[in-house]
């Protein structure tokens, strides 16, 4: 009896441990193909498009429209473009070919043929080897038998890029405030712009509407100017540059001219009431006729003190580097006057950049400002 309990609690030790030895092999399978379908998924690529939606604005009739999608690899293994699937006849595509490494980018390029006038909506799949459903991409816009804005509004350009004017002019800011002036920007090429102000001063930022200027659309660069960072009374003056490409360099070619005018608080004392400067001049536009071959044209100016207080100029300059301007004394004494005497010199066919101007700061209370306009003839 004996013999027969131990050989039957052998055999069931013997089953109880081969029954555990499956168990541990199965639990040990399942967590293996666990491990492994997790390491595969982890090693993936991943497609992400910077901007899958592009409105390309407003197209010529039978002038095709270009844009591109950028495309980063999130993943952890190369990404391959395997196909892009432009959905009609109407769109052709390009993209990148080579493997695309972890963290690297390429490209699909798209062509719009605008042979079909009015609104635009256009589909493009793009398959990758990461699986599962492709990429969705979308183009949209307008074809017009005519450009949507005139160029004829927009006399300068720099590149294929016009804009409405080439000086900006901030007149009349009081010390402590901020102003804004808009540069109107034409695309003229057949490529998207994305437009860019080099060298702004401290006291100059830009915000730009749209990023991207497409092909025959206009966009917008509001420029703003701090007086308190200026750290100038009167008139400051500085040039700022237009990039027409990534890497652009400065040049005349592309400058742009900027004129601040930041104004004094003038105040009067309570213990001088009634006693005030008033500043008067002969005239306000100064015409020294015509350059006829001539170096340069002089005039002057008369500065009268009308009033019954000492006139202090607290700032005399020009708006143009091609002139100058000279006065005798900064202060004038009630019932006084000095002439301002002005000189402009031949530009000799250069385009002109700042208007002929001269601008007059004192200390009168009622008129602090006077601006002089001068008018040359060719």
């Amino acid at each position: 009896m004996q013999i027969r309990l131990y050989i039957f609690s052998r055999l069931l030790e013997h089953a109880y441990r081969l029954y555990f030895h499956r168990i541990c092999i199965f639990f040990l399978h399942i967590l293996l193909t666990f491990l492994l379908v997790g390491q595969a998924a982890w090693a993936q690529p991943k497609a992400v498009f910077l901007n899958p939606n592009h409105e390309m604005g407003t197209l010529l009739w039978q002038t095709p429209g270009y844009t591109t999608f950028e495309v980063t690899n999130k993943g952890k293994s190369p990404l391959n473009i395997l196909n892009v699937d432009p959905g009609c006849g109407c769109t052709n595509v390009s993209w990148t070919t080579e493997a695309i490494a972890p963290g690297a980018s390429g490209f699909v390029s798209v062509i719009y043929d605008a042979e079909l006038l009015g609104r635009f909506h256009r589909y493009i799949e793009v398959f990758t080897n990461e699986g599962g459903e492709p990429h969705l991409l979308t183009i949209s816009g307008k074809v017009s038998m005519t450009r949507a804005h005139d160029p004829g509004d927009y006399p300068y350009h720099i590149g294929d890029y016009f804009l409405h004017t080439n000086n900006l002019e901030f007149d009349d800011v009081p010390v402590g405030e901020e102003s804004m002036q808009t540069l109107r920007i034409y695309n003229a090429s057949k490529e998207p712009y994305t437009p860019t102000l080099m060298h702004l001063p401290k006291y100059l930022t830009a915000t730009y509407s749209p990023q991207v200027i497409h092909p025959g659309d206009v966009g917008k660069i509001n420029v703003w100017f701090n007086a308190d960072k200026a750290r100038r009374m009167g008139l400051t003056q500085t040039n700022i540059y237009l990039s027409r490409f990534p890497g652009d360099k400065i040049s005349e070619e592309n400058e742009i001219l900027v004129s601040a005018l930041v104004l004094p608080k003038v105040t009067v004392p309570a213990s001088q009431a009634g006693r005030i400067p008033v500043a008067h001049v002969s005239t306000t536009l100064l015409d020294l006729g015509r350059m006829a071959g001539m170096n340069s044209l002089k005039g002057n100016v008369k500065l009268e003190n009308r009033g019954n207080a000492p006139l202090e100029i607290q700032a005399l300059q020009v708006y143009n580097p091609g002139m100058r301007v000279k006065i005798g004394t900064r202060a004038i004494e009630p019932g006084k006057g000095k002439n301002i005497k002005i000189t402009v010199f031949n530009d000799k066919g250069k385009p002109l950049k700042g208007r002929r101007s001269v601008l007059l700061l004192t200390n009168d209370p009622v008129q602090p400002k006077i601006v002089i306009d001068v008018l040359v003839k060719k």
